[in-house]
């Protein structure tokens, strides 16, 4: 065959060959896209395993195709953790994401990566800042803002971990060379002691690296506004500066560039709360709580970690609905005060909430910051009002647990709380160190949560009352008598002006939490003027439970008090034999000469219940549904007793009781702390069948020592047998 010809015959089996060998590479290709596709699908809807799968046969049916590398890598990494646990996993995903820049080039999001990964990685740490200024480089000459955001933000945590391993940095002086870990648990005072006497705070640690993190979140910022990393990063970042104007700002603009990013409304609430905003940071920090999915709210931001542990089981066990309703009758009574109009007590728990989340999340690592040891002991506690770390190998008496780790000491001194922690200094991760954690399940059980310091410095006092319940004027209905004793002058104390208006209010709110009672006035407290007598209140209710709270509020001054409780409310049916509470008084006397109803009847209410020493006490209470004898009387028999529960000094006692009474009472005393008394009480039927009976005594306890009492008071209905009681605690103060 002619040579010409021959060339040409080759040459047309080379094209052959070469057709025949592209169509193969694009069905490789075709078939290993379609691979990465479904292995993104099976990551995206939670499957690990199979998605890893698919990813390994996508890069053996073709393996040039860098996304199969690339993907496979960044699951690997993203699914491996610190440490030496993973170490396979993670040079199985630096191979892959080697071999996406290989055959990708320069690829941005492969060079980030791969520097995450590092991160992990023991010793690694200049390696990962190499890497993350190749990517940004790369990114730069791309002009890819989202790469450029993102990679401004991952160089901004290595200087912020940087700044905050030597955050609130002490030194030791004298001759001390470490602190004592275990010291610091068994002893209360040890920490106080060490920190003031054995450590002073090193000035201006960790500026450099405050300064480096701060520009690199404000790049990311510029690259990309709405960068929800970079705003929660950089936000958080100011608050420990104390620059919360700063801090609302860019939270606020944030929150316009990304409106469904919780962090960052969590950061703008925060922000808000501390400049004393309580109104709109309330508002915030609920849009950001809206904001979190149901999982991350039942993660975050439950009341399980402020419960004691086994009601935080049972609370979990329950199912959704019940949940929330419990969340927010517990909230409901944990609220200081309703006339704020703020629930100080909620807006602290997520203030504690936002600075959890935003201080202690590492999003790299998967870790919300509320789920840490330092976190949830926010959640209970608060921040911390006195902070310490000291440098790695401080510790020698812990076996080498502190070995190069930060060690952290938290102190609370009103309630002499403390806490210490250790962590890798290059990482914002901490635990407990020794045996903290186990400490820390003793003060659960003991106080599961802490509110020293409500929202704007709202300071809340007691106010003394006294409550009882009578037959109602209506079928089925019971009538309720409250007796306030609002701290107003106390409230007052201080102001600068002579006339100091102080707002009171009773409120009742049914099983729905409806208001069915809003009472409110305005008090105008003025300087030099006597103590108000107490405030009384009447209403009549249906039977069922109420919850019921007595408030008063100075708003200038942010003072205020209360009581709260539940209240039972039940019908006094004629077919029963029962008793109404007793009230306590002072000039208890009858208004006619038959009395029949609390109408007929005179008493000076006592709210606290407190009488002054040598001072008579006035009884008032009703009997309802005793039966009357043939010849139209009702016949009962009373015993009265009084009891020290709690002497305040040794002595003994005889009450004498009068009241127009004194020939026919018989007094026996029941050894030193008791005495009692028997009469009894007869009344004639009245027409139309009313069988209320009202009852009066006045007792004089004119050697009574200053004690806490339980009066008890005991009827027989003589003609049928049944008998019934009340009882009420009094106190006799001290002179």
């Amino acid at each position: 065959m002619r040579p010409a010809v021959l060339c040409s015959l080759l040459l047309a089996l080379g094209t052959l060959d070469a057709a025949s060998l592209d169509a193969q590479r694009r069905q490789e290709r075709a078939r290993a896209d379609s691979l990465v596709s479904i292995a993104l699908e099976s990551a995206q809807s939670g499957d690990t395993t199979a998605a890893l799968a698919l990813l390994d046969s996508a890069r053996k049916a073709d393996e040039r195709f860098a996304p199969a590398h690339y993907h496979r890598g960044l699951l690997l990494a993203r699914t491996s953790e610190m440490g030496f646990g993973d170490l396979i996993k993670r040079q199985l995903a630096v191979n892959a994401l080697s071999r996406a820049i290989e055959l990708d080039g320069e690829n941005p999001w492969a060079l980030l990566e791969l520097g995450r990964l590092r991160l992990k990685m023991p010793f690694m740490r200049i390696a990962a800042e190499q890497l993350f200024e190749r990517a940004l480089k790369v990114a730069s000459q791309m002009d890819d803002p989202k790469a450029l955001a993102t990679i401004h933000f991952e160089i901004g945590q290595i200087y912020d971990r940087r700044f905050r391993s030597q955050l609130n940095r002490y030194g030791f002086i004298g001759d001390v060379s470490s602190f004592d870990t275990y010291e610091a648990q068994y002893d209360r005072t040890y920490v106080e002691n060490f920190l003031a006497m054995s450590a002073r705070p090193i000035e201006n640690s960790g500026e450099i690296d405050f300064v480096k993190a701060e520009t690199s979140y404000r790049d990311a910022l510029a690259a990309e506004p709405g960068n929800e990393g970079a705003l929660a990063a950089l936000a958080i970042l100011l608050y420990e500066k104390q620059r919360f104007e700063e801090m609302a700002d860019i939270a606020r603009l944030g929150s316009a560039a990304a409106p469904g990013a919780a962090r960052v409304r969590f950061a703008l609430g925060l922000a808000e709360l501390r400049i004393g905003d309580r109104e709109r940071a309330a508002t915030t920090l609920e849009q950001a709580y809206q904001l979190l999915t149901e999982r991350e709210r039942s993660q975050i931001a439950s009341i399980a970690p402020i419960l004691k542990q086994a009601d935080a089981r049972a609370f979990e066990a329950l199912p959704l609905d019940a949940r929330l309703a419990r969340e927010r009758a517990y909230w409901d009574l944990a609220d200081p005060l309703l006339l704020t109009g703020v629930n100080e007590a909620r807006l602290a728990f997520l203030g504690r909430v936002a600075y959890a989340d935003l201080m202690f999340s590492t999003p790299d690592l998967g870790i919300r910051g509320a789920l840490t040891d330092r976190g949830t002991i926010v959640l209970r506690y608060g921040e911390p009002p006195i902070a310490a770390t000291f440098a790695p190998d401080i510790a020698v008496t812990d076996m080498g647990e502190s070995l190069a780790k930060v060690t952290t000491v938290w102190l609370y001194p009103e309630s002499k709380l403390r806490f210490v922690f250790i962590g890798p200094p290059a990482f914002s991760t901490a635990w407990f160190a020794a045996d903290f954690r186990d400490y820390t399940v003793q003060r659960r059980s003991e106080q599961p949560v802490r509110f020293d310091a409500l929202p704007g410095g709202l300071t809340v006092d007691t106010v003394p009352f006294q409550l009882a319940r009578f037959r109602g004027s209506r079928p089925l209905t019971s009538r309720v008598e409250v007796y306030a004793d609002y701290p107003t002058h106390t409230l007052a104390t201080g102001a600068e002006l002579d006339r100091v208006p102080v707002e009171t209010a009773l409120l009742i709110l049914d099983g729905a939490r409806r208001r069915v009672v809003d009472a409110r006035d305005t008090v105008i407290v003025r300087t030099g003027a006597t103590k108000p007598r107490p405030t009384g209140y009447e209403r009549e209710f249906q039977p069922g439970e109420y919850g019921f709270r007595l408030e008063a509020l100075e708003s200038q001054a942010n003072r205020g008090a209360r009581a709260l409780g539940v209240l039972s409310v039940f019908s006094y049916p004629s077919e029963r034999f029962s008793m109404s509470d007793v009230l306590l008084g002072r000039n208890v006397r009858a208004l006619t000469s038959t009395p029949r109803s609390r109408d007929d009847v005179a008493i000076e209410v006592l709210a606290d219940v407190t009488l002054d020493p040598g001072e008579p006490v006035g009884l008032y209470w009703e009997s309802y549904g005793a039966t009357p004898s043939a010849d139209g009387t009702y016949r009962l028999q009373v015993e009265v007793s009084l009891t020290i529960v709690e002497l305040n000094r040794a002595n003994t006692f005889q009450a004498k009781f009068f009241g127009g009474m004194a020939d026919a009472l018989r007094v026996s005393a029941e050894g030193k702390d008791a005495v009692s008394v028997r009469y009894p009480v007869s009344a004639p039927v009245l027409r139309g069948g009313d069988d209320r009976l009202a009852h009066q005594l006045s007792v004089d306890l004119s050697s009574a020592p200053p004690a806490e009492y339980r009066l008890e008071i005991t009827m027989t209905d003589l003609e049928s047998g049944r008998v019934d009681k009340t009882t009420r605690t009094m106190y006799i103060r001290r002179p």
